[in-house]
């Protein structure tokens, strides 16, 4: 029987998103088990009640659209709603970029275990035990690619003080790495946009926010407007000019320059500094859904083989001797603290970035879906944003798409050090989960060791191919993982402790509009008048045709989330915008499902065509049988024009051209034909009744002599 459960879900809102509901704007007020209470932005006096099930179904009918962080007192520079952010770069920025966070989070990292300081000489120190890790995490980035004695650019660490920066503006990001993006183009107005005497007052009224006190910004503002009135009171009575107070924003960067551990420290004690900057945390102790979740990939010790089920009945025990058999990968995202698995991926070849964006992504996704086609009696709703994803320094993990990726959706990628199992214990609890309760009922299986393994001859036994595994997988993940007593949960299922846990603390969702531009292909594609074409689909929009009326033809970068093709993400001025196909069909359908659709459209016309075939033939037979048969009829007609007639129809073309402009073709060839309006006549049973006028033709020939007699 099928006990599919309540899909309706407590969404998590920060105190500084935007919600927006049906094109209304709010920010969230407060939440509770039963309900959201939003304040509108436009009227803040009224508040609004919603339901978590009036969330649900508005989430669902995708009428709901949240911006993280869009009222936060710190604007990150490259970052907004509006922004494309490290997705929308290139490859080579990306690079770059995350090559200084690998700087940054090791000096931090350092620093934390007090073996280096913050003055030149200690970070001259650090960067020279730093820089050997760096170079070779660099070489081995750039090399995987490489043939041997290939040539490799490598990059030179930084100076003491360009560490130093780098390591301020990181900090009061909140450690966001895109402030870490060379601005070449704001290069070159070195210019001191404020004079000495409030450049001073700015940094000293600056310096007392890292206070016990915990000024606010706006206190310190007031100051600093107290202070510029002193300055310019002494400033008139020299003689010199009035000048203005620094804005709240000038006010905020000159804060930033400050050191941010000092800061905190001063605010909130040592302590609390220590916690808020040691990127290495060693526990692993979390209360809320998605505050922490591990990825990782798995080779399965399993052999599959390459065929379909159906097919693989059907063949000989020779012929299934020869069938190629593998070993597939599968990643997995699991949540640490309900245990419940929010992605599974299957993967044919060694795994690569686009598997782990491939894996995320599920993990975002409404799975209903995909629980309803692995024919599952329960429901999948492990779904949401999380705050830290903690994996291993693989290939595919460390890539420059995987960390964009995850930093784009203002979460934290992690990256524990080595000799810390701990760090990603669940994951690998998981893995031995499903190969000791799922992967040993299959033949085919292979073993830890030669001893293990013993005469056992796993290819010979491989007896399932890859698609049916990966359903099985979903199947077993679904119905029975997730409903199974755990022992790290003292006997709770997954299932109820993320209802439990949910119910009590909520979780952010992220829209479509959010991840497709983060998650999807990236291709270039010529903007034309139309609007842009993809996979034959025409998308349009009118922020579009006003950019090719001030630009004019140009390539443009159109993101595609295969998941749903009824609208592409095209990158305008540095910002993404969501364009929709001029078809509305399209709407929700996946890229699988649209080549799927279009296929079975060929088919089905081919089949009308070939059912139609037998008629265009009989057709096409009697029109050669008809003209077989005229020919037939020509051959035996007996020759009925003389002479005469022969030559006035030789002249013809040349009676055209020399007649009047007035005369019609009509008239011309009645004329040659000797076909005259007197000469037609009523017939009587069938039979023409002779005239016994001569035509114009006759008469012509024998008024002019037309040919001589011999």
């Amino acid at each position: 029987m099928s006990h599919h459960h309540s899909n309706v879900m407590r969404m998590h809102f920060g105190i500084h998103d935007k919600i927006v509901i049906d094109g209304v704007e709010y920010t969230s007020f407060s939440s509770d088990p039963d309900r959201h209470v939003l304040r509108r932005v436009a009227t803040p006096d009224l508040c609004e009640e919603f339901s978590h099930e009036q969330l649900s179904g508005l989430w669902d009918r995708r009428a709901i659209k949240r911006c993280p962080d869009f009222f936060a007192p710190v604007k990150v520079d490259g970052r907004g709603p509006d922004k494309a952010g490290l997705s929308g770069l290139s490859h080579a920025e990306r690079e770059k970029i995350f090559w200084k966070q690998d700087w940054c989070d090791r000096f931090r990292q350092m620093e934390a275990r007090e073996e280096c300081g913050r003055s030149e000489s200690s970070a001259k120190e650090a960067i020279e035990r730093i820089a050997p890790f760096i170079t070779a995490a660099d070489l081995g980035r750039r090399s995987a690619k490489g043939r041997c004695g290939s040539k490799v650019a490598m990059r030179l660490p930084p100076a003491p003080s360009t560490a130093l920066r780098w390591l301020r503006k990181y900090e009061a990001a909140n450690l966001d790495p895109i402030v870490l993006r060379d601005r070449w183009g704001r290069s070159g107005n070195r210019t001191e946009r404020f004079d000495p005497e409030v450049r001073a007052v700015l940094a000293r009224v600056a310096a007392g926010y890292g206070d016990g006190k915990r000024p606010t910004y706006k206190m310190l503002h007031d100051v600093l407007r107290s202070e510029i009135d002193a300055l310019n009171a002494k400033r008139a009575d020299r003689g010199e000019e009035y000048v203005g107070v620094p804005g709240k924003t000038a006010l905020r960067n000159e804060v930033k320059k400050l050191n941010a551990f000092q800061v905190a420290a001063s605010r909130n004690g040592l302590a609390a500094a220590r916690d808020k900057f040691d990127p290495v945390r060693l526990g692993v102790a979390v209360t809320r859904p998605l505050e922490r979740v591990e990825m990782d990939e798995w080779n399965v010790q399993l052999h599959t083989v390459l065929m379909r089920s159906d097919l693989w009945a059907k063949l000989t025990p020779q012929q299934k001797a020869k069938v190629k058999r593998s070993r597939v990968w599968v990643s997995l995202m699991i949540d640490s603290a309900t245990r419940c698995v929010l992605a599974v991926h299957l993967i044919k070849k060694s795994p690569t970035a686009e598997d782990a964006l491939a894996t995320m992504r599920m993990a975002l996704l409404d799975k209903r879906d995909i629980a309803a086609a692995a024919d599952c009696l329960s429901d999948w709703p492990m779904t949401g944003l999380w705050d830290t994803v903690v994996m291993d320094t693989g290939p595919a993990y460390i890539a420059e798409d995987t960390r964009a990726a995850i930093c784009d959706l203002r979460a934290e990628a992690m990256f524990p050090p080595a000799g810390l199992p701990q760090m990603r214990g669940r994951i690998e609890r998981v893995f031995s989960t499903i190969h000791t309760q799922f992967v040993s009922t299959f033949h085919g299986r292979t073993f830890k060791d030669v001893v293990d393994k013993g005469d056992y001859d796993a290819e010979a036994h491989a007896v399932v191919d890859p698609e049916e595994l990966y359903r099985l997988l979903v199947r077993y993940v679904v119905d029975v993982y997730h409903h199974t007593p755990h022992e790290g949960l003292i006997g709770e299922t997954p299932y109820a402790c993320w209802k439990r846990l949910v119910r009590r603390y909520g979780v952010s969702l992220v829209d479509d509009d959010t991840v497709g531009p983060i998650f999807g292909t990236k291709v270039e594609r010529a903007l034309r008048r139309e609007g842009v074409e993809v996979f034959g689909i025409m998308y349009a929009h009118e922020d579009l045709h006003v950019l090719h009326k001030r630009r004019g033809a140009l390539d443009v970068v159109v993101s595609v989330d295969q998941t749903d093709i009824g609208r592409v993400f095209v990158l305008v001025d540095d910002a993404w915008m969501t364009v929709p196909a001029k078809r509305r069909d399209l709407d929700g359908v996946s890229l699988d499902g649209w080549l799927n659709r279009r296929n079975a459209d060929r088919e089905r016309f081919a089949a009308e065509a070939k059912a139609a075939e037998p008629i265009a033939d009989q057709a096409r037979a009697e029109f050669r049988a008809f003209a077989d048969g005229a020919e037939k009829r020509a051959a035996l007609k007996p020759l009925v024009y003389g002479s005469d007639k022969i030559r006035a129809l030789a002249a013809v073309g040349s009676k055209f051209a020399s007649s009047a402009a007035s005369e019609t073709d009509e008239d011309m060839f009645d004329e040659v034909y000797g076909i005259d309006d007197d000469v037609l006549a009523e017939t009587d049973g069938g039979v023409s009744k002779e005239v016994e006028t001569k035509s114009r033709a006759e008469k012509a020939v024998d008024a002019d002599d037309f040919f001589m007699e011999d």
